[in-house]
């Protein structure tokens, strides 16, 4: 988990929409802040100077202009990047959006894999392209003749995190076979992309980073449904294979 949680502000007057979605943030690995009022929205902006403010498109003018344009008058708050949220049918004002000073816009209902690959170009230094579930499940690791079981801390549709202070060395080969919801073991051909030692200046998880090989289309896109139905909370039975 990073050192430091970077701040998202959620700026929407449908307050029930705004925990939903400040939930999933929070599973992202984001300190989130709602504001259900523009007043509230410049106040917050100004004190809290956010990475990020999400805004829906309809929430109430302020002193007679939108709030994106309230946004964007504050100069000090210009370096802030806005993501403008609207329905299906917004496509006009969305895109209007975008000419006014939005840096990206979202419809509704939010995908979370769409709503995370936005938000890393926007704000994060090294934009993943997966969304990433923290979790911890067994998995075991077959490499040449040895098979080793362990605990994967992370999961996308890309890879997997394995803990363990006797990480393999990198480019190893190696087949993975996991425990999650599925009809049968799930089972991957991997490549060790990274790998960590721990360090108590940082507490940093000590362990190798396996990419996929060759995954199955149909796996990986049932996969990434698995990783999102977990982090919105929604009820997922099983991988579907």
């Amino acid at each position: 988990m990073p050192a430091f949680l970077k701040n998202i502000l959620l700026a929407d007057a449908n307050y029930p929409r705004t925990q939903r979605l400040g939930r999933l943030l929070n599973r992202l690995e984001y300190n989130v802040f709602i504001s259900n009022t523009p007043a509230d929205l410049l106040r917050m902006a100004q004190r809290l100077l956010p990475n990020l403010i999400i805004l829906d498109l309809r929430m109430p003018f302020h002193e007679g202009s939108d709030c994106l344009a309230m946004l964007r008058r504050d100069r000090p708050l210009d370096i802030v990047k806005v993501i403008v949220a609207g329905e299906l049918s917004d496509e006009a004002l969305l895109t209007d959006c975008l000419s006014k000073g939005a840096q990206a816009v979202i419809r509704r209902p939010i995908n979370p894999t769409e709503l995370y690959i936005i938000i890393h170009k926007l704000i994060e230094p090294n934009p993943r392209r997966s969304i990433r579930l923290r979790v911890i499940f067994k998995v075991k690791v077959i490499h040449g003749s040895s098979v080793k079981a362990y605990f994967a801390t992370v999961i996308s549709d890309q890879g997997l995190f394995i803990r363990t202070t006797e990480p393999l060395d990198t480019n190893e080969t190696v087949k993975v076979v996991l425990d999650l919801p599925s009809t049968r073991p799930i089972e991957f051909s991997g490549m060790v992309i990274y790998r960590t030692r721990f360090d108590k200046e940082t507490f940093q998880e000590p362990g190798m980073g396996i990419k996929f090989l060759d995954i199955d289309k149909d796996l990986q896109r049932n996969l990434r449904r698995f990783i999102e139905s977990c982090l919105t909370g929604e009820h997922y039975d099983t991988l579907g294979i």
